[in-house]
């Protein structure tokens, strides 16, 4: 499990080496997780905006197969405005957050954030992740994601992937 920061490294992981990892939850993303796919709209996506180079990162093909077993649970507070794609200067990021708003979009929330998982369920992965969005909450832990993240972990103890009933509202 990652929040913010620690999400980005939690998704990392989760993409790199998904033959290792049952179940994820990342929360507070920014509306934007690595793509498991080398292109999108004509766009190449290499790493970490999707995984086009991947191999010559790590000397192995994306292991779709596996990932596609990691039961994953991605969440985002309706009021969040902490955006990774905001602020950066060096022109390699710079670049970066250019091509990852122009195939996710400029808008965190609501309109990245429901591009992100769109492009996920048309990549075929809607079986295998859950998105949420939680009502009245900003970039927040709360009891009621706590609780959610209790209930997913433990639906998720064995290799059969179990979507949870989440609150909807964050508080």
């Amino acid at each position: 499990m990652g929040y913010s920061a620690s999400a980005k490294f939690a998704n990392k992981f989760t993409i790199l080496h998904p033959d290792v990892v049952q179940a994820v939850a990342t929360g507070g993303v920014n509306a934007f997780t690595i793509l498991p796919t080398a292109k999108w709209d004509g766009e190449t996506l290499n790493y970490p905006i999707g995984i086009a180079d991947i191999k010559s990162i790590t000397g192995s093909d994306f292991n779709d197969t596996a990932y596609k077993k990691v039961a994953q649970y991605i969440f985002m507070g309706e009021n969040d405005t902490n955006d990774i794609l905001q602020g950066y200067s060096s022109s390699e990021i710079q670049k970066m957050n250019s091509l990852a708003k122009k195939i996710l979009g400029t808008n965190m929330m609501p309109d990245r954030w429901n591009n992100l998982q769109s492009i996920y369920n048309k990549l075929g992965y809607s079986d295998s992740i859950q998105f949420h969005t939680y009502i009245g909450i900003g970039h927040d832990l709360t009891n009621n994601v706590h609780a959610d993240l209790i209930d997913f972990f433990t639906a998720n103890s064995t290799s059969k992937i179990t979507k949870i009933n989440p609150h909807t509202n964050g508080r």
